[in-house]
């Protein structure tokens, strides 16, 4: 797999410390996810439902950081039941 384009460290920094309205950049959260940028644009793409909605402005991609954090609270929810 390949490095991410955000360290891991400073992504999480950054989530932690935004708040719920802020716009995060994709490889911010791909780094949070642990997965590649790539797979964040496929799954776009394709309209999988398994990541978290995005914005769109005008040719950017941003993800609000209240929407991934409800994304993580539903996968959390699931792997507990």
């Amino acid at each position: 797999m390949k490095k991410p384009l955000v360290p891991v460290e400073q992504a999480l920094a950054l989530f932690t410390a935004a708040p719920d309205d802020a716009l995060l950049h994709q490889d911010v959260v791909a780094a949070i996810l642990a997965v590649p940028s790539a797979t964040l644009e496929k799954a776009r793409s394709v309209g999988d439902t398994d990541f978290p909605p995005f914005i769109k402005i005008g040719t950017r991609v941003r993800y609000r950081a209240a929407t991934v954090r409800a994304h993580l609270a539903k996968l959390n929810e699931r792997s507990v039941a």
